[in-house]
């Protein structure tokens, strides 16, 4: 709190009372100015020190000059009510930005992880199968219980192929030998399949496989690919703020993959 003379105005953001010329200022009160003083105030920028300033003023015979104290206590007030105004009108643009990053920061960094997982399974299922070191359904339930945390037995499906090479001048073209392995409860076909462009592989792999007259052989004489598939789901509320991300039609989560060829 700080004593100031003089009749000036207080600047805004600024509470004032003030004493009239009827104070007592003799009074050896220890809150008023020096003996000579005409007008004098106190200013200060705590509200809660009004009454207090009012008392003494009292105290000495003085009558407070509520004009003073009036217009500028309306103009605090004015002036504060007016930043919580702004405050709320920035806070209800920035906020749907800001849960918008963090919904996508959590929900993408899990796609990140999961892809990852499916990546090395697909990768490890590959290396298994082309080394000859476990076929059938002990590869499909090693690599669905490699997939922890993921629940590829429920929510997910893996696809175990062997694409044998042409043999003969008569039977050039690359096939598909059956069966060819599957396990989960996801619904999605393979893509690597009969009746498509080059069984779905690359052109260049395809090409690898086939019989070639001149030397009597194919390139290479098999490819195993191992495909993993994965329903992803959100746990945030972000596909409701933007329509269609992390979304596969037709389903209730978004569709992720891998596929290693070896």
């Amino acid at each position: 709190m700080k004593v100031q003379y003089g009749p000036s105005p207080p600047p805004m953001g600024e509470a004032r009372v003030g004493v009239d010329n009827a104070c007592n200022l003799n009074s050896p009160h220890p809150h008023l100015p020096p003996q000579g003083g005409k007008e004098f105030f106190w200013r200060t920028r705590s509200l809660d020190e009004i009454p207090f300033l009012t008392s003494v003023i009292q105290s000495v015979g003085g009558q407070p000059a509520q004009s003073y104290r009036s217009l500028n206590l309306k103009k605090f007030r004015e002036l504060r009510m007016e930043e919580k105004g702004i405050a709320a009108v920035e806070l209800s643009f920035i906020l749907p930005m800001l849960l918008i990053i963090a919904f996508g920061i959590i929900d993408f960094g899990r796609l990140i992880q999961e892809r990852l997982i499916l990546t090395n399974i697909s990768r490890e299922g590959g290396s298994l199968a082309s080394r000859g070191f476990t076929s059938g359904d002990n590869l499909l339930n090693m690599l669905l219980s490699s997939g922890t945390p993921l629940d590829l037995n429920g929510s997910g499906r893996i696809y175990v192929s062997r694409i044998r090479a042409g043999t003969s001048k008569d039977a050039p073209d690359p096939y598909i030998e059956e069966p060819q392995l599957s396990k989960g409860a996801l619904s999605i076909s393979s893509r690597i399949r009969s009746g498509i462009s080059n069984l779905g592989l690359s052109e260049a792999l395809y090409q690898h496989l086939k019989f070639k007259e001149p030397q009597n052989t194919s390139d290479i004489a098999e490819l195993w690919v191992v495909e993993v598939y994965y329903e992803y789901k959100p746990i945030t509320p972000l596909p409701k703020f933007i329509t269609g991300i992390l979304a596969t039609p037709g389903y209730d989560g978004m569709i992720i993959g891998s596929k290693s060829v070896f």
